[in-house]
């Protein structure tokens, strides 16, 4: 049991932030202690443990804050007598970050469709994959949520390089084989992330334009007014797609995931949560899975259903799921696994990412409450 500290670094977009965490005995228990700010400027002091707690669970609280602040961008450094300095990334890392969106609750959507300064696009049930390609005649590559390079789908990285344009970036989905392209960050070689989506979506449509109708590569299409929104939002949601997106017609394209809110909204149908595998239900195609709480440790949320196409994920696994809703202390509804995610880190999978309905809460409520 030895102390230990960390010091992350953010630089991502208009961000250049530190933050410095320590994991120290006290009272023959152990506390979990941090500071953080602007690089440079004064640096905020607090801890992370209100009362001291055995190692085992200072540790695990301790590890889960690095994963959380590494999935927020931030990168490890390594002390250079009283400075510190940015470690190296992996060789996989590319250094282009998606934008991350939080969330709007059920009820509260009514603004985003009338308000003609958002725009809504359909949001996809499948794994982000922004896409690259580097001058003409270099592969054309796909990008995880991490930032690292992966591979695409044969035809739709060949649909990417018949368009014949170099330093192209754009965000998107894949789902299969297909991908889904909304928006576009750079092209050739001009970075144009500080433009507005109105004008970053137009010169998407103008680039991909040359693309054959049976392409494996589509773009999303964007609803404007507010009669065209309520319509395309009814007929999605009765449809069963997962969700849709909002984003300010106004606004740049800045990777990462604001404090709240933000320029760029999503608002789900279905819900979908990344959860770890704690066992293998025997006898059945479903398994049991836990998430982590505020402190680090494991919590159970059910059993969720493996279809027949998929294999019986490992203990240990990280799942992606799919459900209607959490109760409160209780299981996921209706949880169908989409797949095991190698590009989600445990600290991911938090109970904060649950979606509990408002009537599920106030009769839990309700019932603490009763004689």
């Amino acid at each position: 049991m030895n102390s230990e500290k960390a010091s992350l670094f953010c630089n991502v977009g208009r961000s250049d932030k530190e933050y410095h965490l320590q994991l120290e005995p006290k009272d023959d228990c152990w506390v979990v202690n941090y500071q953080n700010g602007r690089r440079g400027s004064p640096l905020k002091s607090g801890t992370r443990t209100t009362t001291p707690l055995p190692y085992d669970k200072a540790k695990r609280l301790y590890d889960s804050i690095i994963a959380e602040k590494l999935r927020d961008h931030y990168t490890l450094g390594i002390s250079i007598g009283d400075g510190y300095t940015k470690a190296p990334q992996s060789d996989k890392f590319t250094g282009v970050l998606p934008q991350l969106l939080h969330a709007v609750p059920e009820g509260e959507e009514g603004p985003y469709l009338d308000s003609s300064d958002w725009i809504m696009q359909q949001k996809f049930d499948g794994e982000r994959r922004p896409v690259r390609a580097g001058a003409l005649g270099d592969p054309v590559i796909g990008i995880n949520r991490k930032g690292e390079a992966v591979s695409l789908p044969q035809a739709a990285s060949a649909a990417i390089a018949s368009l014949q344009v170099p330093h192209l970036l754009a965000d998107a989905e894949s789902i299969g084989d297909r991908l889904y392209v909304f928006d576009l960050l750079a092209c050739g070689g001009t970075d144009i992330r500080a433009w507005s989506f109105v004008r970053r979506y137009a010169k998407l449509c103008e680039v991909f334009a040359a693309l054959p109708p049976s392409s494996d590569v589509e773009i999303v299409p964007v609803y404007r007014t507010s009669h065209d929104k309520r319509r395309a939002f009814e007929a999605l949601r009765n449809g069963g797609a997962e969700g849709v997106t909002f984003k300010l017609g106004s606004a740049p394209y800045e990777p990462g995931r604001p404090a709240s809110g933000g320029p760029a909204m999503k608002f789900k149908f279905w819900h979908t949560a990344s959860v770890l595998v704690e066992r293998i239900n025997a006898g059945k195609r479903s398994v049991a899975t836990a998430v982590l709480d505020r402190s680090g440790s494991r919590v159970e949320v059910g059993s969720v259903s493996i279809p027949a196409n998929q294999p019986i994920p490992a203990v240990g696994a990280i799942l992606e799921v799919r459900y209607l809703h959490a109760y409160p202390g209780g299981s996921l509804v209706q949880a169908t696994s989409k797949g095991v995610r190698d590009d989600i880190d445990l600290s991911e999978c938090t109970q904060d990412q649950l979606y509990y309905k408002k009537e599920t809460v106030e009769m839990e409520e309700d019932v603490s409450l009763s004689p």
